[in-house]
This record gives structure tokens, C-alpha cells and sequence, in this order.
């Protein structure tokens, strides 16, 4: 019994077991636009859109803009954050904070006439099952198409007296797919 000496145990002196509470938080993606179209662009001008990408979690959102075009380069895509100014590089990581949304622009510059169409992928890098496909469609020509707006030709007050306050209705419709601004003024003095 000499040859048994007190050799060290392999086994642990002390054991404790902890419950342990682990809550994980994936960050969520979302974009409220599903297709932005560009319609009346014009040849090697930039049109824009904007749209708004939105963080659904508490945990910070991490995502990547990836321009998916047709060959041929037709179109070419430029984006920019509204929030800072900054340019985003296309395939560059972007950042979200926790419940956050982040304004971007689109800016699309037609190459040749005619349709367009091409899908923007936002790909969350925390969560490939959170990437939203953007479509985008473009009408481009040579020539601008000109806003139209139909309103009658002249307006008619009648007699009017000095210090009577006058009144008529003038109705101003929009007939095309772009924002028109009409500013009112006056000819006299």
C-alpha cells in the first residue's frame, strides 16, 4: 500500500451549477415601400425617391443596399442618407440604432429610352430572413414630359368694389404622376 500515494484527483474539487437567463434579440428589418417608380426621367438626368428603412428591434441593425441590374447598365443607382447627407456606398454596412428608422434617397439616371425596370436588396446582416427586395421602375425618354395642369382658362370676380371682399372657387387639378407647384399671384401693384 506504500506504492498508493496520494495522487492528485482528475475530478473537480467544487461544483456549482447557476441558472442562467439569456434573452436574444435579432435586429428586424423593414421598408414600408415595396417599388418606387420613377416615371418621366430624362436621358442622363437624376431623378429621386425617397424611402424609409426601419429598425423593428431593440438590438442594433446592421444592413447592406445591394442594386441588383439587369445587363446592359440601362439605369445607374446612386444612394444617399437623408439623416446625415452622407452618400452610401452601394454594398457598404449601414447602421440603425435599436427602433430606429434611417430616411434614404434613390437617385436613378437613365441611359437609354424606354422601360426600365431593376430590385434593390436590403439584406439584414444580422438576419438573412429579414432582407426586403425593392423594386424599381423607370419610364425614361429624350425629352422631359412637362407637368400638366388643368384649370379653366380665366377667372371671372364680376363687379368689384373697393374694401367688399370677393370670393370664387378656382379648382387646379394635378393630370400627371409628378408633384406640381403652383405659386398665385397677382398683377397689380
Amino acid at each position: 500500500a506504500a506504492s498508493r500515494s496520494a495522487a492528485p484527483s482528475s475530478a473537480p474539487q467544487f461544483e456549482a451549477r447557476l441558472p442562467l437567463s439569456v434573452r436574444a434579440c435579432r435586429s428586424l428589418l423593414r421598408c414600408e415601400e415595396r417599388e418606387l417608380h420613377f416615371s418621366n426621367c430624362v436621358l442622363g438626368a437624376a431623378s429621386h425617391k425617397d424611402f424609409t428603412v426601419r429598425n423593428g428591434s431593440e438590438a442594433p441593425l446592421s444592413f447592406r443596399l445591394v442594386p441588383l441590374l439587369r445587363a446592359g447598365r440601362a439605369i445607374s443607382l446612386a444612394f444617399t442618407n437623408l439623416d446625415s447627407g452622407a452618400p452610401l456606398r452601394a454594398g457598404g454596412v449601414e447602421e440603425i440604432s435599436g427602433f430606429s428608422h434611417a430616411r434614404l434617397r434613390a437617385h436613378l439616371t437613365p441611359h437609354a429610352e424606354g422601360e426600365h425596370r431593376a430590385e434593390l436588396l436590403l439584406t439584414n446582416e444580422g438576419d438573412a430572413d429579414s432582407s426586403v427586395r425593392l423594386r424599381l421602375a423607370c419610364r425614361a425618354s429624350s425629352q422631359p414630359l412637362h407637368a400638366k395642369l388643368h384649370a379653366p382658362p380665366s377667372l371671372d370676380l364680376g363687379d368689384c368694389y373697393a374694401a367688399v371682399p370677393r370670393r370664387a372657387r378656382l379648382t387646379l387639378r394635378n393630370i400627371s404622376d409628378e408633384a406640381l407647384y403652383v405659386t398665385l399671384s397677382s398683377d397689380a401693384p
